[in-house]
């Protein structure tokens, strides 16, 4: 789950990225099909949900201003963060960034 001023976006079983809308509690639109397989909420970055499924190993970026996938990266483990610019993740026992805006 992650929290917005105005939105709550969920994953669900059904591998859907559920929007909904914090004063009503309504929900307000759905991504079907994130992945293909279980998958998390790794964070919001400028105006992008990055959502990331292991089993799958890829993460996806989705703009919120229109609701449709921005990109897909073939990597993904369970540790994934995001501050400021940077995406981190942990494989392996290693910490690694990337740079967002190199995405």
């Amino acid at each position: 789950m992650l929290l917005t001023k105005e939105y709550i976006y969920t994953g669900s079983q059904d591998l859907s990225l559920g929007i909904i809308d914090r004063e009503t509690i309504e929900c307000i639109d759905k991504y079907k099909n994130c992945h293909k397989k279980m998958f998390y909420i790794v964070g919001k970055w400028k105006n992008y949900i990055i959502t990331a499924s292991v089993p799958c190993g890829e993460t996806k970026i989705w703009d919120i201003s229109n609701h449709s996938l921005y990109r897909t990266i073939n990597k993904a483990t369970w540790n994934m963060t995001i501050k400021d610019n940077k995406l981190y993740m942990m494989d392996g026992g290693m910490i690694s960034y990337a740079d967002m805006n190199k995405l």
